[in-house]
């Protein structure tokens, strides 16, 4: 279902200063003019689920919700998936692999540091569209009874986020843009910060353009001021 996916960006900027573009989160596409009618009914169920479980979570969302959001029965959604557990994985898989697709996306930018920066502040966003306010609730609610499923298949999805970001930073060292030195050490607290802005939506413009300088200093090949002379002028 990959060719149904579209980028699409959000009406509030980065936060100043940041070198990255606008604020975006990876939004559910328009179903493509071509799809047959049983695929459109398909891909119509799965975004109906997603929106709901994001704002219900599992437990609190039922079948008949989802085919009467979707405009359909429950016989044609049982046609596809034959529990409600086989459709909230497969609406896992749908919602990784549009995050997966949308993070790429962030990382095209014209220089390492855009890309670094826009992928940092956009995750300070999460949770306003349904796919990764699905993944925010996906992260810190799975449902019990599926969690042995849902476990290694967001094990797969971190390894496949480090590779992104480890490929800037490479990316980065090969340009001249980021030093070689203490490199790792810089990878795992990009990470840190990256995942934690995630969960907690650090949203203060100020606070994050500090955040951002601070660490790019820290790392770019050739830094126009000192780190900690650059903490003393902040006020």
């Amino acid at each position: 279902m990959r060719n149904h996916r579209t980028h699409t960006t959000g009406g509030h900027g980065a936060p100043a200063g940041l070198p990255g573009g606008e604020r975006e989160e990876p939004k559910w596409g328009q179903v493509a003019p071509r799809a047959s009618r049983g695929m459109e009914t398909k891909l119509v169920l799965v975004q109906a689920a997603l929106t709901l479980f994001a704002e219900q979570g599992y437990e609190a969302t039922s079948i008949s919700e989802i085919a009467q959001r979707a405009g359909t029965s429950r016989s044609a959604l049982y046609g596809y998936w034959v529990s409600k557990e086989a459709l909230f994985l497969a609406v896992v898989e749908e919602a990784l692999a549009i995050h997966l697709e949308w993070l790429a996306h962030q990382a095209e930018q014209e220089t390492v540091a855009a890309s670094l920066s826009a992928l940092l502040a956009s995750s300070a966003w999460y949770g306003r569209e349904p796919v990764t306010a699905f993944y925010k609730r996906l992260l810190l609610f799975p449902p019990p009874c599926l969690a042995g499923c849902i476990r290694p298949r967001l094990a797969r999805f971190d390894e496949q986020i480090m590779a992104i970001i480890i490929a800037l930073f490479e990316r980065g060292v090969a340009r001249g843009e980021i030093r070689q030195a203490r490199l790792r050490e810089a990878i795992a607290l990009y990470t840190s910060l990256f995942q934690g802005l995630c969960l907690l939506q650090a949203q203060a413009s100020s606070s994050l353009e500090r955040l951002w300088r601070l660490f790019w200093r820290r790392v770019e090949a050739e830094p126009s001021l000192p780190i900690w002379d650059e903490m003393e002028e902040d006020p």
